[in-house]
């Protein structure tokens, strides 16, 4: 759409601390701010293939290790 978009982002990291005395009603975090640089240059495709594969009427071949593959196969043994 035109847009300048960062390549960098940023993750907060809050984390609670363990060096207080107590609770005391009161929860303390360490925050942190976490630059993360990214690389978009793959959304694109990824999008244009999520989008081709699910109008296809026929499923994909599924990967030995795809661990969602036994409930697929397991869910058309139930149709």
């Amino acid at each position: 759409m035109g847009f300048d978009v960062s390549d960098t982002g940023y993750f907060v990291y809050a984390n609670a601390r363990k060096d207080l005395d107590g609770f005391n009603g009161t929860l303390s975090f360490d925050v942190q701010l976490l630059p993360y640089a990214g690389d978009s240059s793959w959304v694109e495709k990824a999008v244009t293939e999520s989008h081709r594969c699910l109008k296809n009427d026929d499923l994909p071949s599924a990967a030995d290790d795809c661990e969602f593959y036994v409930y697929q196969t397991l869910s058309k043994e139930v149709e």
